[in-house]
């Protein structure tokens, strides 16, 4: 079917499964998530020479226009360890904390805030002469206490603090520790008008956060990137596109 596409009078809604990893690695490419926003644009510098000639200054007597930038944009709102170290520029790592029974802490405490025990998901949270809820409160996920005011504890004054700790295994990330790195993207797209398959290949590119990641929300949070599109040595274009029918076909 050597010239698909060509008199094809069809409209697109796109849907697909975006992939990444860094350019020229053998790593598997990891899905990204749900992209809810992938577009591309191409801006353009057009330089002119202007006459300079009586009666016809500042006309353009030639002009030239040729690609500036090839870059986009993407909008994710799957925020896994993966997109979480993208959106914050860092770099993801294995959190492990190991259980723990009656561990022991001398802090001073206090009413106007909290103070760390040094542990997350702390549980069984003694303090000697207090009672939790009436004497002292606990954040136990984050492992933080305070004194309740009018309670039988002296503000400001160390006490030796008891708890348990529940075993952890999650994922930590640092954040602004890597710098822009190259990577390859790629989209295994369909255009529901049709059901015709697509697959758009960009492979070298950089992803920088275009803004704010909103840490506290009543709404879908949604990691945006702006995308650096660049030419890849040996390749004939920035990105490519593949379209091809559903149906199988059979060699002309």
């Amino acid at each position: 079917m050597a010239g698909y596409g060509f008199g094809l009078e069809e409209g697109a809604v796109l849907s697909g499964i975006l992939t990444m990893r860094p350019m020229d690695s053998d790593e598997p490419m990891v899905d990204l998530g749900n992209a809810t926003l992938l577009v591309t644009n191409i801006s353009t510098k057009t330089t002119e020479r202007l006459s300079r000639r009586k009666g016809t200054k500042g006309l353009p007597l030639d002009s030239a226009t040729s690609i500036d930038t090839v870059g986009g944009k993407l909008t994710i709102d799957t925020l896994n360890r993966t997109t979480y170290a993208l959106a914050t520029m860092g770099a993801d790592s294995d959190f492990i904390q190991a259980a723990g029974t009656d561990q022991q802490v001398a802090l001073k405490l206090y009413e106007r805030g909290y103070m760390d025990l040094g542990k997350y998901k702390v549980s069984n949270v003694r303090v000697t002469g207090g009672v939790e809820g009436t004497d002292f409160e606990v954040l136990p996920d984050s492992g933080q206490i305070k004194l309740v005011p009018g309670g039988a504890l002296t503000d400001g004054q160390e006490y030796q603090v008891t708890f348990n700790c529940a075993y952890i295994d999650g994922y930590q990330i640092d954040a602004g520790t890597v710098a822009v790195a190259y990577v390859q993207l790629r989209l295994d797209g369909v255009n529901e008008f049709g059901n015709k398959p697509f697959v758009l290949d960009i492979p070298k590119a950089t992803l920088s956060p275009d803004g704010d990641l909103n840490w506290i929300s009543d709404e879908v949070v949604e990691a945006g990137f702006n995308i650096k599109t660049l030419l890849k040595q040996g390749e004939a274009g920035m990105y490519r596109m593949r379209t091809f029918p559903r149906a199988t076909q059979t060699p002309a």
